[in-house]
């Protein structure tokens, strides 16, 4: 299996970007209580939500 590995470093803005994507209704992968995320799920419920997504864009 080829693991490939981040080398750039990300900006916490970015990842304020992406929890906020996260946890929107529409992906809901990432609970959001003021400002504190949590997980709501796996990282195999995850895969297979982004799974569905992409899936859906094909068809």
């Amino acid at each position: 299996m080829n693991k490939q590995v981040f080398v750039t470093k990300r900006t916490l803005d970015e990842i304020a970007e992406m929890l906020q994507f996260l946890s929107s209704p529409l992906v809901g992968c990432v609970g959001r209580s003021k400002e504190v995320f949590y997980a709501l799920g796996t990282l195999s419920d995850a895969m297979n939500k982004f799974n569905f997504y992409a899936q859906s864009c094909l068809a």
